[in-house]
């Protein structure tokens, strides 16, 4: 590949529709190619300690992220060069053995509350984009994602809600949609919001008159 690849961000509080979003451009973007780079990835192995330790780490916190692996992978992707993407496990909160390979394309799609977080990973964006979601919403979704999907009762989803998700998401993330080039509503479907991407890179690659 002989041109650096577009790299989009997508941020946004949790469930606010950031991965099915990306899941969409990839798929509009299947010609020429695009690689979807998920944050949940990087969260850091915790396989060094306890049930009880892990069960009170901050998750929401971003240095809960292994942000150095993340960059290292941007810069090599961005080089031309294939990453093995780790592949993490919710239920034990640890990364699995196996990793995903994940060649350079002519589009990244990177998404996660944090994508807009570390200026060493703004510096690589070509497109920002933030979705804005109410909290009620937000919660609704988690609780059905994470009863489903990570086998936690749903109490203890509202109280790492109430405890971090929330505060961690004022405090850290939703100042992030200051460097947002787009701003996009989560109310919205799927098809929608990807319209609206697309659209914002066609108007990119347009000359100005």
């Amino acid at each position: 590949m002989n041109e650096r690849p577009r790299i989009i961000a997508i941020a946004g509080p949790s469930c606010s529709g950031k991965t099915a979003l990306a899941n969409h451009l990839v798929e509009s973007l299947a010609e020429p190619g695009a690689a979807h780079l998920p944050l949940d990835a990087y969260y850091r192995d915790l396989t060094g300690m306890t049930p009880a330790q892990r069960a009170r780490w901050n998750f929401d916190d971003p240095a809960s992220l292994e942000k150095a692996l993340l960059i290292e992978h941007f810069a090599a992707l961005t080089s031309g060069e294939t990453i093995h993407r780790p592949v993490y496990n919710f239920a034990t909160h640890a990364r699995k053995p196996l990793s995903v390979l994940l060649a350079p394309a002519p589009f990244i799609v990177l998404e996660g509350i944090y994508a807009l977080y570390w200026r060493e990973v703004r510096a690589f964006l070509d497109l920002s984009v933030f979705i804005n979601l109410d909290d009620a919403t937000c919660l609704a979704r988690r609780i059905v994602r994470d009863t489903h999907e990570r086998r936690r009762a749903e109490q203890s989803i509202r109280t790492q809600y109430a405890r971090t998700v929330r505060p961690m998401y004022e405090q850290h993330v939703e100042p992030t949609k200051l460097f947002a080039d787009l701003l996009l509503d989560g109310r919205q479907s799927t098809e929608e919001l990807a319209v609206q991407v697309l659209s914002a890179l066609h108007s990119a690659d347009s000359p100005t008159p």
